[in-house]
This record gives C-alpha cells, sequence and structure tokens, in this order.
C-alpha cells in the first residue's frame, strides 16, 4: 500500500471541496474523467435553481456553458456533473435563485458574489524551485490536481514563500 498516495488524495480531497460556512447550495469538487477536468455539483440544501454559470469566467470552450440546461431545479442530495475539456478549471460561478456562489479549487471556502484575489508573486530561489516542480511531476505522474493549498504547502517544504497560482 502506497501510504504517499494516499495522503496526497486525502490532502486534495479536502482542498478541492468548497463550500460557504454551510450557506452554499452546492459542495462542489473537481476530479478528472478519462484526463479530462470533471466538475460535480452535488445539493446540499432541500432545493435550489440553478439560473446560470460560469467556468473560469467564461474563458474556457464556451460549449462547456451550455451542458446544463438552465433554469434547472435541484433538491438535496442531486448531483450533476460538467465535463470542461481542453479547460485547465480554476474556478466556478453558478447563479442560484438563493444568490451567485464562486467556486476556486484550491480555496478553501465559496465566495458570495466576489472572486478570489490574487496574492502577489514571490522570488524564489533555484533549489527551492527545483523541489517544487519534483513535487508537482509528482502528483501530475499520479494523475493528482494541484490545489493552491497544496501547492504552498509544498513550496513552504521547499524553502520558498507562499504564492498563487491564479
Amino acid at each position: 500500500m502506497n501510504y504517499k498516495k494516499i495522503i496526497i488524495a486525502i490532502a486534495l480531497a479536502g482542498s478541492i471541496s468548497s463550500t460557504f460556512a454551510g450557506e452554499a447550495p452546492f459542495e462542489v469538487s473537481l476530479g478528472t474523467s478519462q484526463r479530462i477536468p470533471r466538475i460535480l455539483l452535488e445539493t446540499v440544501v432541500n432545493q435550489v435553481t440553478v439560473t446560470g454559470y460560469s467556468v473560469n469566467r467564461g474563458n474556457c470552450d464556451p460549449r462547456i456553458n451550455q451542458m446544463l440546461s438552465v433554469p434547472t431545479t435541484f433538491k438535496f442530495g442531486q448531483s450533476y456533473g460538467i465535463s470542461a475539456p481542453a479547460c485547465n478549471v480554476k474556478e466556478i460561478s453558478i447563479d442560484t435563485n438563493l444568490g451567485t456562489y464562486v467556486y476556486s479549487f484550491g480555496a478553501q471556502a465559496a465566495q458570495r458574489s466576489n472572486p478570489p484575489a490574487k496574492s502577489p508573486a514571490s522570488s524564489s530561489s533555484g533549489n527551492g524551485e527545483a523541489c517544487l516542480k519534483a513535487k508537482i511531476k509528482a502528483a501530475n505522474d499520479e494523475g493528482y490536481p494541484v490545489s493552491n493549498d497544496v501547492y504552498n504547502e509544498w513550496r513552504g517544504e521547499c524553502g520558498l514563500p507562499p504564492k498563487s497560482l491564479y
């Protein structure tokens, strides 16, 4: 049993699921299916109507924003998957009858109505960068996406300051 794979999977599962302090109508996670990013929406309220959504602020293939017919009403526990071929998914904004929610992958929580702020770039050393690249390559070789939180944890382990992936 490869414990390193298990630890990475647990860390990633915790860092890519997003909720807004129990108030957001969906739990949203990002995974892959046959190397294609897939966004999974799971309803955590009794009923919610999706009136619109946008992946990466509309910067992905426009057909992604036509996969889910809107308006669509979901009841508690229902789920829907959105495939995002040829798109490096960073966030999804979901317009509902309860408000607009932005889910950023790698962030700890969904933010209501406001996209996440970007953090400033930092300088780094060559050895630290080599260490970080090796960790990212290992995760990618295993098929695991790297969230912003894991990325910054690895930066710290490699002696580098925090930096946003976005």
